[in-house]
């Protein structure tokens, strides 16, 4: 059950650094996804350490489920009133003032007679639901729906080729005309990506298998109606919905890395030594929405790949299928040079996903022993205070006081600390080091030590270390040697 929850505890954590990189808008999470992913790592975890037949797996997702449940009572709490305070506020402002979109001018209307919302084709509750009108054009759509235009007010969308394109449409169509909400990648293949990583992380030959054909059409069919957020992805296996999002990939009038680059990324790939470095380079002079969906998607391949053992797709074998979806050339190639570009390819995109992977590794790695420094720290504060309720007479206020405001500090700073490398965690970036993560001029991350001295302040990034001298506030560094039984998995 323990090695379960480290498991899902390294799920949640890449989930929310894209939570955190996306916006607080972009990524929607259900109470039943986090169900479900951790019944798949339950199973998995059983599964590998052949505990499937005698460990009661019901049993630990039920526990597993009073935890979350006691977690969420205790938040609604805690944000009922500010939250229902802050929507009033909100809504009261946003009647007075206009909303302004791709161009468009919004005012909320009253609809007084039959009007069908020119996104999702629905009709409005006339006369009692009021709908967005633009000023300039008269588009007029739901308030809802006001974020999925994408044509300039008093324009058509068109494709590349100068054909109109149905406002509805997903696939085969270029990226800067897609609705992205309040994140920075496409609704849609977020969604898809999402649902990938809560039910299908653990799932063999993923990628590599096909979905079931008519199902891959029905889904496909379902997401071009207009409203994306009423198809329900889980409802399909995941093989459906790993080949709709290659289809997406392969469908698109360009490809993610464009053919300005592709002879770039091929060079690249001849390379023998800084084929990493030119690589991330390469993909840095990506327009913006190529490079935010290709950060997106490399850092789920490397997701995928960290579960290898389980799911039988390395880095090699992700990159073998999504090469051809997003690294083309538009050019008349002979057939044996194409022969001999797709092991470029092939090299190109399986060279960053196994980089992000590396990275991916480390950063959970320096995570957990950061959660490891601030349990051992939250003990013993924990500890100090129990002994100044119980025995206040036989210590030394001040002493105690000072104890407790620099174990304060130190469990700050590592937090800080956690939340810069989970936020750093999905950027396709590469770090300075092979070795080191976060390498600075005084050391890094990897310095930080298991069981670090109880009342050294944690010293952040960037800062030199400067000698401590003899305090008789520091106690003896065998003080916190102790074993605890407490497990620091979700400090």
């Amino acid at each position: 059950f323990k090695q379960a929850l480290r498991e899902f505890k390294d799920n949640l954590v890449a989930t929310y650094s894209v939570l955190n990189k996306q916006g607080p808008e972009a990524l929607n999470i259900k109470y039943k996804d986090l169900i479900a992913n951790f019944l798949r790592v339950m199973e998995t975890v059983c599964m590998q350490e052949q505990t499937k037949t005698d460990f009661p797996v019901t049993m630990g997702v039920n526990a597993f489920r009073g935890f979350l449940n006691e977690f969420m009572a205790l938040t609604r709490v805690e944000q009922v009133k500010p939250h229902k305070t802050k929507r009033k506020k909100e809504k009261k402002r946003k009647t007075e003032d206009p909303i302004s979109h791709v161009g468009h001018h919004f005012i909320l209307t009253i609809i007084n007679i039959p009007t069908a919302c020119e996104i999702c084709t629905s009709f409005f509750m006339w006369p009692l639901e009021r709908g967005l009108v633009c000023q300039n054009c008269k588009l007029t759509c739901h308030k809802k729906c006001y974020l999925k235009v994408t044509a300039d007010c008093g324009k058509e969308l068109r494709g590349l080729a100068g054909g109109t394109i149905s406002p509805h449409r997903v696939f085969g169509v270029p990226l800067s005309q897609l609705a992205t909400g309040d994140g920075k990648v496409p609704l849609v293949v977020d969604r898809l990506i999402t649902t990938i990583e809560m039910y299908g992380l653990y799932m063999e030959g993923i990628y590599r298998k096909s979905g079931v054909s008519s199902k891959v059409r029905e889904l496909k069919a379902r997401m071009e109606e207009g409203n994306i957020e009423t198809v329900q992805f889980e409802q399909y296996q995941v093989h459906v919905l790993a080949s709709v999002l290659k289809s997406f990939f392969r469908d698109m009038p360009e490809p993610l890395l464009t053919f300005d680059c592709y002879e770039d990324f091929l060079r690249a790939a001849n390379l023998t030594e800084d084929r990493v470095s030119t690589l991330f380079a390469i993909v840095k002079k990506l327009p913006k929405p190529n490079f935010d969906l290709m950060e997106r998607l490399m850092f789920h391949l490397a997701r995928v790949a960290s579960h290898e053992d389980v799911n039988r797709m390395n880095a090699s074998a992700l990159a073998i299928v999504f090469a051809p979806c997003i690294l083309r050339t538009n050019k008349a190639v002979p057939a044996q040079d194409s022969l001999n570009d797709i092991a470029r390819q092939t090299q190109v995109v399986e060279t960053i996903i196994s980089e992000q992977l590396r990275k991916l590794r480390a950063t959970l790695a320096d995570i957990d022993t950061l959660d490891t420094a601030a349990h051992t720290a939250t003990h013993r504060l924990s500890s100090l205070r129990s002994s100044k309720i119980f025995t206040a007479e036989e210590l030394l206020p001040q002493k105690t006081d000072e104890e407790e405001e620099l174990l304060m500090d130190h469990i700050e700073e590592i937090q800080k600390e956690k939340a810069l490398l989970t936020s750093a965690l999905p950027s396709l970036t590469r770090t300075t080091s092979d070795d080191d993560l976060l390498s600075t001029d005084d050391g890094s991350l990897d310095d930080v030590e298991t069981q670090p001295q109880p009342l050294s302040r944690h010293r952040p990034v960037g800062q030199k270390r400067c000698k401590r001298q003899d305090n008789p506030l520091y106690p003896p560094s065998n003080s916190l040697s102790q074993d605890f039984d407490e497990d620091p998995i979700m400090v």
